[in-house]
């Protein structure tokens, strides 16, 4: 992971920039990498959702929290639990606290450590298809999907 300057419109999270690592790594503990401890162990996403990357073993191993609330230690007003949030429809992936299938955790070439962008190609990655191939409403999924929360279901949800 490279430390250098972003390229305009890049994203790099603020712990990450500040070499905090312990914000959401275990950097005190012993030396020693056991084996990834159950309860930290990634819940399976509801049908449809993206899964997370996988981990390797000793960054598993090494987190503060399990992977679905890790996120939301310091992101509380985003967590599906968030005052804001009940009552509303909840994206698949943000409802499980994947943050990570659309979020790199620390630095992206795109805003808001999204793994991909624009828009489109981050939906398309979970999402093929949809539209049957005709552009979104002047390209942005947003007009219409939240990805993370919104009144009512999803257009074309059950």
């Amino acid at each position: 992971m490279a430390c250098g300057g972003l390229k305009p419109g890049a994203s790099r999270h603020t712990p990450f920039a500040a070499h905090a690592c312990n914000s959401c790594h275990d950097t005190e503990s012993s030396k020693s990498f056991g084996a990834y401890p159950a309860k930290f162990a990634l819940p399976t996403p509801p049908a449809g959702s993206p899964q997370a990357p996988e981990l390797d073993e000793k960054t598993r191993s090494r987190l503060r929290y399990r992977v679905d609330h890790l996120c939301f230690q310091c992101h509380r007003d985003l967590s599906p639990e968030a005052p804001q949030n009940r009552g509303l429809w909840l994206h698949g992936p943000f409802r499980a606290g994947v943050c990570l299938g659309c979020h790199d955790p620390h630095e992206s070439s795109h805003p808001k450590l999204l793994v991909a962008y624009p828009w489109p190609a981050l939906c398309a990655r979970c999402h093929p298809g949809y539209h049957q191939g005709k552009p979104a409403p002047a390209g942005e999924c947003r007009s219409c999907h939240s990805p993370h929360a919104r009144r009512g279901p999803y257009p074309g949800s059950p």
